[in-house]
This record gives C-alpha cells, sequence and structure tokens, in this order.
C-alpha cells in the first residue's frame, strides 16, 4: 500500500502521463517500489492526486520496457528478473561497450578523458564513506554513458539505455556491497586506463570482465 503523497508540477509544459513515468521510473529503478510489489490504479492515483487516466498511460510506457506486468483484477507488479534474463542483457551491453570502443578509441579528446576522470574521483571518494550507494549508481550510469558516447552514435546510449534499463534496478544494491562497490569501480579505473593508452583491445577486455562480474554478482548476492 503506498502512502506518500507525490507532487506533480502543475505549472509545467510536460503532461502529467511523462511526470507520473518519470517518477514512478525513479521509485522502480531505486527499490523504493521493490520487486514483487503489486500496486493499484487507484493507490497510483491517490498517490500523484490525479485521475487514473494519466496514470494508465505511464503504465503502458513502464509496462513497454518491462518495469511493469499487469495482473488482471489485481493491479500493476513490480517485474522480478531472472538470472538468464540478466546474463542476455548484459551479453548484449559486452557488444555495445566493445563496439563503442574499438570505434571512437582513437577520436576520444582529452575532454572526454577530463569528465570520466572527474566521474571517477567522486566515486572514489564516494567509496571512502559509507552508506552511498545511491550516490554511486547514477556516477556508473554517468560512467558508461561516457564511454558510449565515444562511438559518435547516438542509437548506442539509446540501445543501452533501454536494454540496460532491469540491471540499473539493482546497481544501488550491488553498491550496498562493499566488496561490489569496489570491485566495480576497479573495474571502471581499468577501463578508462586503457583508453587513456589508446589500447582498444585491453579496454574491451576489461569491460568485458567488469560486465561479466556484474552478472555474477547479481547472481549470488542480490535477489531477483
Amino acid at each position: 500500500m503506498i502512502k506518500s503523497k507525490v507532487n506533480l508540477n502543475k505549472k509545467s509544459y510536460v503532461p502529467y502521463r511523462d511526470q507520473i513515468y518519470e517518477k514512478l521510473k525513479a521509485k522502480i529503478l531505486s527499490n523504493v517500489l521493490a520487486p514483487g510489489t503489486i500496486v493499484t490504479e487507484n493507490e497510483l492515483a491517490q498517490m500523484f492526486g490525479t485521475s487514473r487516466t494519466p496514470i494508465r498511460e505511464a503504465i503502458r510506457h513502464l509496462q513497454s520496457e518491462g518495469l511493469i506486468e499487469v495482473i488482471p483484477k489485481k493491479g500493476m507488479l513490480i517485474s522480478r528478473m531472472n538470472p538468464d534474463e540478466v546474463a542476455k542483457i548484459n551479453e548484449l551491453r559486452e557488444i555495445i561497450h566493445c563496439h563503442a570502443i574499438a570505434k571512437g578509441i582513437l577520436n576520444v579528446t582529452q575532454a572526454d578523458l577530463n569528465r570520466i576522470e572527474k566521474i571517477l574521483n567522486k566515486a572514489e571518494d564516494l567509496l571512502k564513506g559509507k552508506d552511498n550507494a545511491a550516490k554511486l549508481a547514477p556516477l556508473s550510469i554517468q560512467f558508461h554513458q561516457c564511454i558510449l558516447k565515444m562511438a559518435g552514435n547516438d542509437l548506442f546510449l539509446a540501445v543501452d539505455q533501454y536494454i540496460g534499463t532491469q540491471i540499473k534496478r539493482y546497481m544501488v544494491d550491488l553498491f550496498s556491497f562493499e566488496e561490489g562497490a569496489s570491485t566495480s569501480w576497479r573495474h571502471h579505473r581499468e577501463v578508462a586506463e586503457a583508453i587513456k593508452q589508446q589500447d582498444a583491445r585491453l579496454a574491451c577486455q576489461k569491460m568485458q570482465e567488469h560486465i561479466r562480474w556484474g552478472t555474477s554478482f547479481i547472481r549470488e548476492h542480490i535477489s531477483i
């Protein structure tokens, strides 16, 4: 049962359905709405203070991304993933990332490297503290986006965003483990160092190791 109210921006040009979609997606990706949770249209309408029409439109969008399953006469189930789905998604992410590296590594600018370094430094500072999983997750997304942008092909970003949405739900959980956080960011650093050296083969190898490790870690440590 959802109790907390969520305020929509009534002065915004963004339609309610899109605001609701973004806010619900954020709650799902951050596990505020955890896998296995069931919510109803009425609960969501009360939460957002709207009619059920924009709720239904937002739900259809989330359903198309695999984040919600509609259960007749019960409501909406925040979907779970099985380990095989995680492996399939990450297999495709490997291909996209390595292709982006191979295509763009010789065109990487100092500004690109500076952006990557800034992300790494922020993350490594956060690793010195505790309970920073929620802050580390978006930095990891930014890091991977920087890699994909190297190819100069926006479709790489779009595809990864679509197929990686499910994986991103478990980033906060992964980073809540000290081993998970430290290992993941060590991998990020290794990928970045290989890119600095313009060694596409090594950078791809390190990226593959990183993504495959993530698949194994999710299988072993995170309930999905």
